[in-house]
């Protein structure tokens, strides 16, 4: 291509790592703690714009400018997360391992994102639509391996605050890749009419370039338009559908009570202790007792009230078996347990919790519901995270262990109706997975407990409220979610978020929830999220192959 044609194009880039470092520096701004959530419409138009004029510079500096893109937001993510990881102190080893893990990683990130610009590059088309389909699709699909990659956590990078826009309800028909596609759709667009207006303005240009150019501006606004359109139209759709499911199915409201302490060290958990008079046992949590008694006041009258434990401080055992108190992790039984529920708890009141259980020699993460000083149920996790959850067996040969004991996959579900309704739980780190691929999958109502605090600050917690949303969407179903630290919310089935209480606040959140019987599964609970993705690699395919003469460097 004549290189005249790039003039206009290059006064923007003379410094060619601007347009790389703004499109980064948009992208934080949308994460927390900042969360300016719609720049995610455009933060990717400068990193777009680089790669159209990228060929007017030397490859390494392509790559390089993709390169720093990558690291940039990278980097302010694992000062979220990885960066501020901690873990039980006799671990310390695995601790620092983990933090040390933020280099390879943003490397790694880096290099990705280098061959991510780099392939646009390669696959430029005098089409505007096969190219905003490409650069769309390859962000997608980035982000996919990326969370594949890191063993399924979902920090989606324009997911995350897409979930506060209509466009997060096609996650109902695709997922939050469907969500993540039609958000990189309309960044593409504007960053190519951008890039054809600015293109069409350089006056050296032959007649037949303009023409060309002006053909495809009409083609990107277009683009633009029908992306917006049509989630705005899928939208409506899904509102209706829900608004009509609504009307004919017999309502039901349950109030609930979400605690959150912000005790990280002193007691997470509660001890048992002797009556000097009597001998006796008891459990005593001076903390949450008094974070109960106010859940309770006779004004608000909850339901359900959660707290959620902190594991790996405290287990609770099915026997009273005092030999069973030199692990180190045990501190009380059910039994004990169950007397301080009669003392705390109110008649009929529900009270979850989330805990470590101690059952026939094994452990298992579990969410127990208590009533009238009685276990009615409780429910396991399944997917177990790596390293968290229990140490694996490579690990073990080495002498690294990384957790005080190891946890097991369960697979009990609660089967007791609450309300007439079935509740399904998505322990922990299970927010963050597709609910069919859990214990959770077709309930009226899911309890999402758990707590991110392993992080010291809490990005790790903003996003995973981000995944609740994207979960109530997909499946149709409202969702609670509990965080001990922080944020806890009630979102409701169309992903709404009805009551929050923000990272870092103690208390207790009163809301109530609407829960309709589910009576019809989503396209995405049919079909996965998984279909999406390999629908948009054989489009993006056969879209590159009807369009595979690249333009001229």
């Amino acid at each position: 291509m004549n290189k005249l044609e790039y003039d206009k194009i290059k006064s923007y880039g003379q410094k060619w790592f601007i347009l790389p470092v703004v499109s980064a520096i948009l992208v934080i701004a949308t994460l927390p703690p900042i969360k300016i959530w719609w720049l995610c419409f455009i933060c990717l138009v400068p990193i777009y714009l680089f790669t159209r004029i990228s060929d007017t510079y030397p490859w390494k500096r392509t790559a390089l400018g993709g390169f720093l893109f990558g690291i940039i937001f990278t980097a302010f993510i694992l000062s979220l997360t990885v960066l501020q990881f901690h873990w039980v102190e006799e671990t310390y080893l695995f601790t620092e391992l983990i933090r040390i893990s933020s280099l390879f990683i943003l490397i790694f990130i880096g290099i990705f994102a280098s061959f991510q610009i780099l392939l646009l590059r390669l696959l430029k088309s005098q089409n505007a639509v096969a190219h905003i389909f490409y650069a769309a699709g390859c962000w997608t699909f980035s982000e996919w391996c990326t969370h594949k990659m890191m063993f399924s956590i979902e920090y989606s990078i324009i997911g995350y605050p897409a979930h506060n826009t209509t466009f997060a309800s096609l996650a109902q028909y695709g997922g939050v890749y469907m969500t993540i596609f039609a958000i990189a759709l309309i960044n593409m667009s504007i960053g190519s009419i951008l890039y054809y207006l600015i293109k069409r303005s350089n006056r050296s240009c032959s007649t037949e370039v303009h023409k060309l150019d002006e053909k495809n501006i009409k083609r990107s606004i277009a683009v633009l338009f029908f992306c917006i359109a049509g989630a705005l139209v899928l939208h409506e759709l899904t509102i209706i559908k829900i608004e009509k499911e609504k009307s004919t199915n017999e309502k039901s409201s349950i109030d609930v009570s979400l605690i959150q302490d912000q005790d990280k060290t002193e007691s997470p958990f509660g001890e048992e202790k002797t009556d000097t008079q009597t001998g006796e046992t008891y459990f005593s949590f001076p903390r949450l007792q008094k974070l109960v008694l106010e859940a309770q006041k006779d004004q608000i009258k909850p339901q359900i009230i959660i707290y959620p434990f902190a594991p790996w401080n405290g287990a609770i055992t099915e026997k009273k078996n005092k030999n069973l108190f030199n692990k180190k992790v045990i501190a009380t039984d059910f039994e004990t347990f169950s007397n301080w529920t009669k003392l705390y708890i109110k008649k009929d009141n529900i009270f979850v919790t989330w805990n470590t259980t101690y059952r026939d020699t094994l452990f298992y993460n579990e969410i127990h519901f208590w009533k009238n000083g009685v276990l009615i149920g409780y429910s396991q996790k399944k997917l177990l995270f790596p390293f968290l959850d229990y140490t694996p067996m490579f690990s073990q040969k080495l002498g690294m262990y990384t957790t005080p004991i190891d946890s097991s996959p369960g697979s009990s579900t609660l089967e007791t109706l609450l309300y007439d309704r079935s509740i399904g739980t998505l322990v922990c780190s299970e927010v963050t997975h597709p609910i069919q691929t859990t214990n959770a999958a077709d309930k009226d109502l899911i309890f999402a407990i758990g707590s991110e605090a392993l992080f010291s600050s809490g990005g790790a917690g903003e996003f995973n409220l981000g995944n609740t949303v994207y979960r109530a969407i997909e499946n149709n179903t409202p969702i609670i979610r509990a965080n001990r630290l922080g944020p806890s919310a009630i979102v409701d089935n169309n992903g709404n978020i009805q009551a929050e209480l923000a990272f870092g606040k103690e208390g207790v959140l009163h809301g109530t929830v609407e829960v309709p019987h589910k009576s019809d599964t989503t396209p995405f609970e049919r079909n996965g999220q998984d279909i999406f993705i390999t629908i948009l690699l054989i489009s993006t395919f056969a879209l590159y192959y009807k369009n595979r003469k690249p333009l001229d460097f």
